[in-house]
């Protein structure tokens, strides 16, 4: 059954090298208090320094950088508050309970405007979508997961209706990332909006990661010969495109504390119990762990094939273009890929395709 909340909010800080066109080279910034007054406030536009001003009678003012493909910081205390520098008039109000305001005396222009807009409709969304679930009992997952692909289809319209507005500046960048976090978008659907995005925007640190972990796994895509990996002399080509099919899981000690993981590890102790040796060989390997961990964790679970511990951190990640494990493949006895991503519920029967079970 899939998840009841939606990834709706879903927008992290991009870091940004350059900024792109605006509307003014600098955004002109009046603030206030409704309750205690900090002694200052400090703005941070990327690829800027700091600028503070000083508050007085709970007021203050600044000019600071305009920058469209990016969200800049407003810090007042402990308070942090993310806004886009666009270039227009900004207000900034901070609440007695903390929160900061953000409005544009030129909203028509004004990405900020823009950027809350986008925030209002898929709050709305959200709440149109909680109110419909207390209409369905949760003894009928079916009902549910065919609400959550209503709203999920209809969160992803109005994110490409963003982006397709404002592919040259930040709010193009949210709109992708928000996709990608949908269940129902493919991975091959976002690189093919990253490709459409203003080059000024593709600078972006999280939409660069995201083009390289595309690429990766365009080369690793079923079909293609597997990436072998080395660290220390432990390769992955010395088990693998060795004359016998071959399940490549990566995997982690830390992995096992969501359920896909265990599943995984169950489905592939039945398979290595069912068709493990002459014909299949099954390679685990370790991501971002400490090998005493992994390995630990590999006899808690009775994963008592080959463990490569070796590999660690990025460079998995970064040669078959995942974000965290597990990621299973089957690979053919010349080390050809023949199917990856692979669910528990599907690696015994993917397996079963090649190779006969032991007598």
């Amino acid at each position: 059954m899939k998840n009841k909340s939606l990834i709706l909010l879903a927008c992290a800080a991009f870091a940004l090298a350059s900024c792109g066109g605006k509307v003014s080279d600098t955004t002109r910034i009046e603030g206030s208090f409704e309750g205690t007054p900090s002694a200052k406030v400090i703005f941070k536009v990327p690829s800027s320094e700091e600028i503070t001003a000083a508050v007085s009678d709970g007021k203050f003012s600044a000019e600071i950088p305009a920058c469209l493909v990016e969200q800049s910081e407003f810090k007042a205390g402990n308070i942090r508050s993310r806004f886009i520098s666009d270039g227009t008039r900004l207000t900034v109000l901070v609440k007695k309970d903390n929160t900061v305001e953000f409005t544009s005396k030129s909203p028509k222009a004004s990405l900020q405007t823009r950027n809350a807009a986008f925030d209002a409709d898929l709050s709305a969304l959200q709440k149109e979508y909680e109110a419909s679930l207390d209409t369905v009992k949760d003894s009928n997952p079916v009902s549910i997961d065919a609400l959550a692909d209503i709203f999920e289809a209809k969160a992803s319209k109005k994110a490409l209706d963003y982006f397709n507005s404002n592919k040259d500046n930040f709010l193009g960048v949210r709109a992708v990332t928000f996709l990608k976090g949908l269940g129902n978008v493919k991975w091959n659907q976002v690189d093919s909006l990253i490709a459409l995005l203003d080059p000024k925007v593709k600078v972006n640190t999280t939409i660069s990661s995201l083009s390289k972990l595309y690429s990766a796994r365009k080369a690793t895509a079923e079909g293609m010969k597997f990436a072998d990996l080395e660290v220390d002399g432990e390769k992955l080509s010395d088990y693998a495109g060795k004359g016998k099919y071959t399940l490549v899981h990566f995997t982690s000690s830390w992995g096992p504390a969501g359920s896909g993981s265990k599943k995984v590890f169950k489905a592939l102790t039945e398979v290595s119990r069912k068709y493990a040796g002459d014909q299949l060989d099954i390679i685990g390997i370790a991501v971002s762990d400490k090998p005493k961990s992994y390995l630990d964790t590999a006899k808690v679970y009775g994963l008592d094939w080959k463990q490569l511990v070796k590999i660690q951190n990025i460079e998995p990640y970064a040669a078959y273009g995942f974000e965290y494990p597990p990621l299973v493949m089957l690979l053919s006895p010349d080390g050809v890929i023949l199917k990856r991503d692979l669910k528990a519920d599907e690696i015994e029967a993917e397996v079963a395709r090649y190779v006969k079970p032991k007598e």
